[in-house]
């Protein structure tokens, strides 16, 4: 297991097959709640505490997980208030179906635009959700609004997210 610190509240944990076999973890274990994953990610917490100073009190996180073929890479983050997530700040675009998010990325390439931009894509009920920056141009917005539906903040949306 090696813990990679990204910013001040976020790390990434790069847990390897042969770390599951070491800890006697299978994928299932792995992905399901029990006290089993639960105590790995707060062995996880505790080894980025104790390395990296990277301490969570109080704070909600957001776990993200990548499977790779020797292992898995969890993102970690910290976030600290709510204040972080308010309607000056992030939009909401909701996708049908990945169809129409792959659809939206292709016409972003066709068009030749250097998008640099931190986008995060969640699914959710069958549906997919695009959080972005509420400042991106208002071209942009428009463009988006033709493969997803624009939805305003929402505390409860927030907390799907969390």
């Amino acid at each position: 297991m090696r813990i990679k610190k990204i910013t001040n509240n976020k790390i990434k944990i790069f847990f390897t097959l042969d770390d599951m076999n070491t800890c006697h973890i299978s994928k299932d274990l792995l992905f399901s709640d029990n006290y089993i994953s639960q105590n790995l990610l707060q062995l996880f917490l505790d080894k980025a505490e104790k390395e990296l100073n990277f301490t969570v009190d109080e704070e909600n996180l957001l776990v993200e997980v990548i499977s790779l073929n020797n292992g898995y890479v969890f993102t970690i983050t910290r976030i600290i208030s709510d204040s972080n997530f308010d309607s000056n700040t992030y939009v909401f675009y909701k996708f049908e179906n990945f169809n129409n998010f792959v659809a939206f990325c292709a016409y972003i390439k066709n068009m030749n635009w250097s998008v640099f931009q931190n986008f995060q894509l969640y699914i959710y009920n069958d549906s997919f959700y695009l959080v972005t920056d509420y400042n991106l141009s208002k071209e942009f917005h428009m463009i988006l609004s033709e493969f997803g539906i624009r939805y305003t903040y929402s505390q409860r949306l927030l907390w799907i997210f969390k």
